[in-house]
């Protein structure tokens, strides 16, 4: 949701591959490599600070452990697209690419209410994996018949036998005599 912050997650194996230079795209990574519509980049040790086009795209993760995720930070509608991240490894198709659909909703203000929901709770399920793009999909669902209608964001992606999936986050301040939730 807009005003909300995002994880896309891109690792790699750095104690094999040693430090390696990554970016993220906007748009599909092109199949001849590089990044041709750069939002940021890294050396392997540290963020190109000539390579970022906003304060807003960070990466925020252990560099040095390999984790090149991407925190989009304040997202808004014209966010939402295709992501790639493209870690660039020596040798003939080696790189590794990953790419994203994000989907961002028009978020509600902090302090407003959301009246007669019905619906308990959001799910962000994402499945993929290398060379494949990884789409948001959220679904809403009913986990208990008198279930409050909790607000999540994706954190992170968490690999598990061989998928990826969304861990989320939740705050809520409910008042069930009134049918309502504020938001924080």
């Amino acid at each position: 949701q807009t005003g909300q912050n995002v994880t896309l997650n891109c690792r790699y194996d750095i104690r094999k591959e040693g430090a390696l230079h990554a970016c993220w795209n906007k748009g599909e990574i092109p199949s001849r490599g590089g990044c041709n519509n750069k939002l940021i980049s890294t050396d392997g040790y540290k963020v190109i600070k000539k390579t970022r086009v906003s304060s807003r795209y960070q990466l925020l993760g252990r560099l040095d452990e390999g984790d090149v995720s991407l925190i989009i930070l304040n997202l808004t509608e014209e966010d939402a697209g295709l992501y790639g991240c493209l870690v660039e490894i020596p040798g003939w198709f080696n790189d590794l690419k990953h790419h994203f659909g994000l989907s961002v909703e028009k978020g509600l203000r902090k302090g407003s209410f959301l009246r007669h929901f019905s619906l308990s709770q959001t799910v962000c399920t994402v499945v993929g994996g290398v060379e494949q793009k990884h789409f948001l999909r959220w679904r809403r669902t009913r986990a208990v018949p008198q279930a409050l209608l909790y607000l999540c964001i994706a954190e992170e992606l968490l690999q598990y036998m061989g998928k990826n999936f969304c861990t989320l986050g939740s705050k809520d301040v409910t008042d069930p005599k009134k049918n309502r939730m504020m938001l924080n």
